[in-house]
């Protein structure tokens, strides 16, 4: 088995050059997954060595990557392709790993999917963690007396929720 070769740029229906990321889904839309028989002759074959069934073992996991980098590409607005390619690298350099592992494609897809939270945590917006709330999302009112005694519970002496 040989890894698949890609076009330069599928045309659109009107003649026009698709965008990466359409002509991306479609390629990877062609994949058909991997029985567990081929899948086993593949791990086979990349123990021995052979290094075109470990990418082919790598490009089964694609249509996952796509998926997963779809949704948090909508959640955190950043761009879906940045995402498979962080996803892809990883997948690629902890594939050594993978093939020694019980479950190969599993643990690639996991691994793929670790790569594109760490991509979102890294370079995404930032994660707004509202304070306690009270109620139905209104907000404890909160009253820190500078003027309390220091005791054995200062702590809780300083601090006073009006009701």
């Amino acid at each position: 088995m040989q890894p698949r070769k890609y076009s330069n740029r599928i045309p659109c229906d009107d003649g026009r050059p698709l965008t990466a990321k359409d002509q991306y889904r479609i390629e990877v839309a062609e994949l058909s997954p991997l029985t567990v028989s081929q899948e086993l002759n593949l791990v086979e074959m990349a123990r021995s060595g052979n290094r075109d069934a470990a990418f082919l073992l790598v490009e089964s996991c694609l249509p996952y990557v796509l998926a997963v980098a779809r949704k948090r590409a909508y959640m955190t607005n950043l761009d879906a392709l940045d995402l498979i390619q962080a996803a892809s690298e990883r997948m690629v350099k902890y594939l050594e790993k993978a093939i020694w592992s019980r479950y190969p494609s599993a643990y690639l897809k996991l691994v793929a999917r670790h790569a594109i939270s760490c991509y979102c945590i890294e370079y995404g917006p930032p994660i707004r963690v509202p304070r306690t709330s009270y109620g139905r999302g209104k907000r404890a009112p909160v009253v820190i007396s500078l003027d309390a005694p220091r005791g054995a519970g200062a702590l809780l002496d300083l601090v006073e929720v009006q009701g």
